[in-house]
């Protein structure tokens, strides 16, 4: 065919091809702004007071893909058994997709296994490390549940470690900011997720090291951006958790936001609109408050009050302006003794305007034991305030009344057994003894007191023998004082 045979030919069919799609209807593509964010379901959240951003569809369900390690790193680090050493088993050499390449046998530290589940994504990895803490994939999985609700995220539920494709495997992009704001808490977590090469042992399969590659694109594209997870699946599109990082010159202190989009047509372009766009670039930080400073004290039921502190800073995500009606409140919690250092004892809730902007925790600054009180007395008698706190005058009224109770009583059983002493003695004949009679009438006279029938037929009570005895002693000592006297010469006088 000629040359311009050709040409003409490819000219008339984008020709006809312009005009079927005109009688078609189809409209050119619309442009699109260069901060969108595609994802249909997204959320940009400030980890540190947990207000919300920006957010479209947040609370709808999702299937989350490998996101879901990141819960599984979370119950891991808090297990305490990163040192642990692991024996892969039969199970995780059997997982599909992203894999370590494990072999039955291989040890691992249990370390070693969350770091390769968060760099490389290894789903043998996963399935290692749940049944090196929970002996099973279920349990394990019950075990990320109970985490994940315990942290506010109430419409998760995961039946296994990696993400692999369930349909009772769900959660929301809300949810997933709340597990990964917890998990950035620790820091072998953040080491984690922003090291982006690193290495495990290998076996006589792979060589003598295992490369780990973070699969997190953000990380290399973005200097700024410093994790989290990266998620795939069929069912599941594309996923990221997204983090990132900016030093604020005015405060003197990093201000880190945290997004997550699901489902996306392009996670990282999505991720980095919302973390520098509609974040970093609408948003500044402002330090409410520093760590340590005291937000009153709590009342503790029986012991005293808990200086309640914050733990670290309070750096707010603000919009410009809203510092100027930045307002706080306090919460405290119900608190029983012993109080430990360091325990949440309430919240403390920022305000600008009418809208909460950060709600912080607030700890005790040191212990509260037990009260001397609260451990002799017994609950019943303990007087307590509204909020748990004993009254404290009420309580020394208390024991002071219980004191004088006690004195009183025994001072009414003392008084009692002279008054029953005094009947007894008055009930037999008096005895009168005189200076003048003599000793040995003396003694008759206890002798007869002694000896003298009783109609009642009893035997002499101890205020009668005391008496006799006394008497009997008496006259001992006059006679031999007499017997001295008598003896010894008379002295003269000159």
């Amino acid at each position: 065919m000629k040359p311009h045979v050709a040409r003409s030919i490819i000219a008339l069919s984008i020709a006809a091809f312009t005009l079927s799609t005109q009688a078609r209807g189809v409209q050119k593509p619309v442009p699109v702004s260069p901060d969108a964010v595609l994802a249909p379901s997204y959320i940009l959240l400030d980890p540190v007071s947990g207000r919300i951003l920006k957010e479209r569809n947040s609370r709808q369900r999702m299937f989350p893909a490998s996101t879901t390690k990141t819960l599984m790193a979370l119950v891991a680090i808090e297990s305490g058994k990163l040192d642990e050493v692991v024996t892969i088993g039969a199970n995780p050499p059997k997982t599909g997709e992203q894999s370590l390449h494990l072999l039955q046998g291989e040890r691992f530290l249990l370390r070693d296994l969350v770091r390769s589940a968060m760099i490389k994504s290894a789903n043998d990895a996963c399935v290692a490390v749940a049944e090196g803490i929970a002996g099973s994939v279920p349990a394990f999985a019950k075990l990320m549940n109970e985490k994940a609700r315990q942290i506010g995220a109430l419409d998760t539920n995961f039946v296994n470690p990696h993400g692999l494709h369930d349909p009772n495997h769900y959660t929301t992009a809300y949810d997933l900011a709340l597990i990964a704001r917890a998990a950035m808490q620790h820091r072998e977590f953040n080491e984690m997720v922003r090291t982006q090469r690193s290495q495990v042992h290998g076996n006589w399969k792979m060589g003598p090291v295992r490369p780990l590659l973070n699969r997190n694109r953000l990380l290399f594209r973005w200097a700024e951006c410093d994790g989290v997870k990266t998620g795939y699946t069929k069912q599941a599109g594309r996923c990221l958790i997204a983090s990132a990082t900016r030093f604020d010159a005015v405060n003197n202190t990093s201000w880190r936001l945290l997004s997550v989009v699901l489902r996306s047509p392009n996670t990282w372009q999505d991720s980095q609109n919302l973390l520098a766009r509609h974040g970093f670039g609408r948003f500044q930080p402002y330090l409410a408050a520093s760590s340590g400073e005291v937000f009153g004290n709590a009342n503790v039921q029986d012991g005293a009050t808990a200086q309640a502190i914050l733990p670290r800073d309070a750096l707010l995500t603000l919009r410009a302006g809203e510092e100027n009606s930045l307002r706080s409140a306090t919460k405290f919690n119900d608190l029983v003794a012993p109080v430990r250092a360091g325990q949440a004892v309430g919240t403390l809730t920022y305000f600008a305007g009418k809208r909460a902007v950060a709600v912080l925790p607030l700890v005790a600054q040191s212990e509260v034991p037990v009260s001397i009180a609260a451990r002799v007395l017994p609950a019943s008698m303990l007087p307590a305030l509204p909020g748990g706190r004993l009254q404290i005058p009420v309580l020394l009224l208390s024991l002071l009344a219980m004191s004088g109770l006690k004195l009183s009583h025994e001072k009414r059983k003392r008084t009692a057994a002279r008054r029953k002493t005094r009947r007894a003695t008055s009930a037999a004949p008096r005895v009168q003894t005189r200076r003048a009679h003599t000793n040995t009438s003396r003694i008759n006279d206890a002798s007869r007191v002694a000896s003298q029938p009783s109609t009642e037929r009893r035997e002499p009570c101890l205020g009668e023998q005391f008496i006799a005895q006394h008497l009997a002693a008496e006259a001992e000592s006059r006679d031999l004082t007499s017997q001295r006297t008598h003896s010894s010469p008379a002295r003269r006088w000159n």
